[in-house]
């Protein structure tokens, strides 16, 4: 099961708290969060064709801070920084990019997660939320 959800619906989980959290590094295009109410849940890009979405970073990585692990409740807040057509091709092999930062808070401390997105112009650059199911008693996913 992988359902597109917002982040109203992704917070809705996070707020229960993170057990585990995978992929939160620079060039990664998906992070996966286990839930304390044992949502699975996906951030990522739903790949199109010719764009490109990436993390280019994230302060607790940066400063090798997990704030995330065993946390008891998280929050998170989008904001999209800048989304433009390049006026200089030459300069950029994509038309177009986009900055968005997510904000996150936990009992831990704080984050913010980069993600950088570039494409033609034509293709959506956006981060999305994915329910994956939940994980089961054993302690193994039960998502396809």
């Amino acid at each position: 099961m992988r359902e597109l959800i917002n982040l109203y619906e992704a917070n809705e989980h996070f707020k229960s708290g993170i057990e585990s959290i995978t992929g939160l590094n620079p060039g990664s295009s998906s992070v996966i969060f286990v839930c304390k109410d044992n949502a699975i849940i996906e951030m990522s890009h739903e790949q199109e064709c010719c764009e490109s979405v990436i993390i280019e970073g994230a302060d607790s990585y940066d400063n090798k801070d997990d704030i995330y692990t065993d946390c008891d409740w998280c929050e998170m807040s989008e904001e999209v920084s800048h989304d433009t057509i390049s006026d200089n091709l030459c300069f950029n092999a994509f038309d177009s990019f986009t900055w968005t930062f997510y904000k996150v808070k936990t009992n831990r401390g704080y984050d913010t997660i980069r993600w950088y997105g570039e494409s033609n112009g034509y293709y959506s650059e956006e981060v999305d939320f994915f329910y994956l199911g939940q994980f089961n008693e054993k302690g193994e996913d039960s998502y396809d």
